[in-house]
């Protein structure tokens, strides 16, 4: 933006295509569920601009967001044709510009920040082109058209400046948001904490971290270091972060880069102890490709709930960018997963055939579409692995659990035992070896009659000392009664070993 400022630029009014009332009215609603979604579109005109550098700036008023991107621009056509109208022309599909695989223009453009400003402007200049120039749409003054139900065609006009002393090797794009609404400014001036603490969802974010969190989802920006997960041996996504690395596509809030913040595992803020591959986690590459879709991904399957929540479920890419939010229910994968849903997350990039399911504000797909049901199908079927995957480490997480549970018990016993033993013998301290004792148990307990029998036979006793096997047999005793007695409370089981056979022990000795 180099021109001279005070040269005077030539001014018209002038008239894109106009929208349908229905659209325009469900946009002044609130179509979006999210305001900093209605910047996504935004960010995808600069993405297919190949801009390398976006610049978004709040002011600290609220008054206003400004986006600066270095993309090729736009001429006087593009606002007209694309920019300023809904559904305008453009590439899709998979179409590429450079290396950058094109978003497409079939959206909403500048009308999709209806729900957060009253007034748009825009001043760009098109790369080799001497032209600026600056389109300015009155929000509030069409809205109001709408609402009356009167004809667009003769109230949809924005005012057009142009000057010609741009130089030619200059271009970018430079939006203004300008008299945000009052619901927007008190998303902005919401309080909360920041990207760097723990988060149970978004919401516990104030407004600009929000903010820098959902559009660091939805745009096509790199994610952080070693994110979303260390491990380097996942083919598909390996693919995807190069993709992303080599479109060299950064975007700051206040001076902030966003990366994408998913970072797993995600261990719940009370769980903190490592996650181990295989047993508290499993990534699942999806990959597919094939002559009517073409898609890579993962999904991703933990022992605890994935956090922050907004993550959890499936998140689909067309071309880099978002459509929609995290789908808890993976397109209604209706399988009685319950819990299990809220333990997977996952993100699906997809490169070609979905393109035509997109609806028209860039949020959702169109369910009747053939492409769209037999995609849904193939990632429900890596679903089931996932989900299958997840009550085979459970069984197996709880296996070892037990285990460590019997391991400590014994550890226990060893110690408590080795303590009783030497104060009874006062020498040096003992441990009490714990070993396979076979089929015939070296007593029984006859609960009927209210006896203890020993089997003197049994190996156990074939190594004792004299005065051991009294110790032995008072243990002996004590494990057998303390386990009748407990109902497999393992700490009531101790507490009962411990006083049987110190009551025993005693007796034995004032014989």
């Amino acid at each position: 933006m180099s021109a001279d400022p005070t040269t005077q630029p030539i001014t018209t009014t002038e008239r894109p295509r106009t929208p349908a009332l229905r659209i325009l009215d469900e946009l002044g609603r609130g179509t979006y569920v999210s305001y900093t979604r209605a910047l996504k579109e935004l960010l995808s005109n600069a993405w297919d601009a190949l801009a390398t550098d976006v610049q978004i700036r709040i002011a600290d008023d609220l008054s206003e967001i400004t986006i600066l991107d270095d993309g090729v621009g736009m001429s006087e056509d593009d606002i007209r044709e694309r920019f300023l109208r809904i559904g305008g022309t453009g590439s899709a599909g998979h179409h590429t510009r450079g290396e950058r695989r094109l978003i497409g223009h079939k959206g909403i453009g500048a009308l999709s920040v209806i729900p957060i400003c009253k007034e748009v402007r825009v001043l760009t200049t098109k790369k080799g082109s001497p032209e600026r120039v600056e389109a300015v749409l009155d929000i509030q003054r069409i809205l109001e058209v709408a609402k009356q139900a009167e004809d667009l065609e003769s109230h949809y006009r924005y005012e057009l400046h142009k000057w010609a002393d741009e130089k030619r090797d200059s271009h970018y794009t430079f939006i203004t948001l300008r008299d945000l609404t009052s619901d927007m400014r008190e998303f902005l001036s919401r309080k909360g904490v920041t990207l760097n603490q723990y988060i149970h969802n978004v919401e516990d974010l104030s407004g600009p971290e929000q903010l820098k969190w959902d559009l660091a989802i939805v745009s096509p920006v790199e994610y952080a270091k070693d994110g979303p997960f260390k491990e380097q041996n996942v083919k598909a996504l390996n693919k995807i972060k190069a993709e992303l690395a080599g479109a060299h596509f950064s975007v700051y809030v206040n001076g902030d880069k966003l990366f994408k913040p998913v970072l797993l595992p995600s261990p719940d803020i009370k769980h903190t102890r490592k996650y181990t591959r295989g047993l508290d986690y499993e990534i699942y590459e999806v990959a597919h490709n094939d002559d009517d879709l073409e898609f890579a991904g993962y999904i991703f399957s933990q022992a605890t709930v994935v956090m922050p929540t907004d993550i959890q479920g499936g998140l689909i890419r067309v071309n880099n960018v978002a459509i929609g939010r995290y789908d808890l229910n993976w397109m209604n994968y209706q399988k009685g997963m319950g819990p299990r849903l809220g333990m997977t997350t996952g993100e699906i990039f997809v490169y070609r055939g979905l393109d035509q399911a997109i609806l028209i504000d860039r949020d959702r797909f169109r369910e009747t579409d053939k492409n769209f049901r037999n995609f849904r199908e193939l990632i429900h079927e890596k679903l089931r692995d996932a989900f299958g995957g997840a009550t085979t480490r459970s069984r197996k997480r709880a296996g070892l659990e037990l285990q460590r549970k019997t391991e400590t018990f014994r550890e226990k016993m060893e110690v408590k035992v080795s303590q009783y033993l030497t104060n009874v013998y006062r020498k040096k301290p003992l441990t009490l070896q714990l070993e396979d004792l076979g089929k015939k148990t070296p007593f029984t307990i006859d609960a009927r009659l209210g006896k203890v029998f020993i089997n003197n036979a049994h190996p156990i006793f074939r190594k004792l000392k004299p005065g051991e096997k009294e110790v032995v047999e008072a243990f002996l005793i004590a494990i057998g009664i303390g386990k009748e007695r407990s109902a497999g409370d393992v700490n009531r089981m101790l507490e009962e070993i411990f006083k049987i056979a110190g009551d025993l022990l005693e007796a034995r000795r004032q014989r």
